[in-house]
């Protein structure tokens, strides 16, 4: 199954893949937070004369120079507007929304399944109730057999099993 099918199963179909992922990468870019931006960045010079750049102080035998990095490039130091934190409630709410959606799909499905299961073993149990077994058989005062009236009941109570339980999955397909 695609990822299509599965928004359109959980009723956000309404969503494009694309418009889903753009919305979990700008959440994500407003939730980024780089441990590193807190630490100094150091610049130094080896011995080949390559410059680089390190979060870690080079060795003791190499000079060095910390670099000031502006505070506007270091994301999570920005504060968040009002905008974003809207941004972040609204994301909240709806992430909650859809899993308990999701939950609420899983639990129809298993329902779903097992009144199904629950079906289909009706249907064995009356097929093997059907079966004539030694005693459902009764002599007659002509010579001949017929079937008790336990093999009837018995055969009846199936029946009214196996009604019950498609009574059950047609009402729980119908609730959708």
């Amino acid at each position: 199954m695609c990822n299509k099918e599965k928004f359109m199963q959980i009723g956000i179909a309404k969503f494009s893949a694309s418009s889903l992922i753009v919305a979990c990468i700008s959440f994500a870019l407003v939730l980024t937070v780089d441990a590193r931006a807190e630490s100094e960045i150091y610049k130094y010079v080896d011995e080949d004369g390559v410059v680089s750049f390190s979060s870690k102080p080079p060795p003791e035998s190499t000079e060095a120079e910390p670099v000031d990095v502006p505070e506007g490039n270091i994301i999570h130091k920005r504060k968040l507007t009002a905008k974003d934190k809207e941004f972040q409630k609204k994301d909240r709410e709806l992430t909650k929304k859809l899993n308990q959606r999701i939950n609420e799909r899983k639990e129809r499905a298993r329902e779903i399944a097992s009144a199904k299961q629950e079906v289909k073993e009706r249907k064995e149990a009356l097929e093997n109730g059907k079966i004539i077994q030694p005693g459902d058989r009764i002599g007659t005062a002509s010579g001949h057999s017929r079937l008790r009236p336990s093999y009837h009941q018995r055969v009846e109570r199936l029946e009214k099993e196996l009604a019950a339980a498609e009574e059950k999955l047609s009402k729980i397909l119908s609730n959708q």
